[in-house]
């Protein structure tokens, strides 16, 4: 009889959590933490627009479940009051989305 044992394999069904997010004067602002790995990728739209802009970390390296984030988007969101979607994904390819209003 043989066996083999190998590595234990993490799943990650989780999604990352948006925080702290606020949209105020040209400032888009959060944190988006994950529970297990790094935050991939982190992006925003206005609501009912197709296109989506990509958000650097604070520290511009994704490599922390944790990453801060503080954006000019003057250029991209008009003055007035607007929605605001924001994503965050985790290497796991998990998203999750929260809304803000100006």
């Amino acid at each position: 009889m043989h066996s083999m044992v190998s590595q234990p394999v993490v799943v990650v069904n989780a999604a990352p959590s948006i925080t702290k997010l606020t949209l105020t004067a040209n400032r888009l602002q959060g944190t988006a933490t994950d529970v297990v790995g790094p935050i991939s990728r982190l992006e925003f739209a206005l609501v009912g627009k197709k296109s989506w802009f990509p958000i650097f970390p604070s520290d511009e390296i994704f490599d922390e479940a944790t990453e801060s984030f503080d954006v000019d988007v003057t250029s991209l969101v008009p003055p007035g009051s607007h929605l605001v979607v924001v994503r965050a994904y985790d290497e796991a390819g998990n998203r999750s989305e929260r809304t803000v209003s100006r």
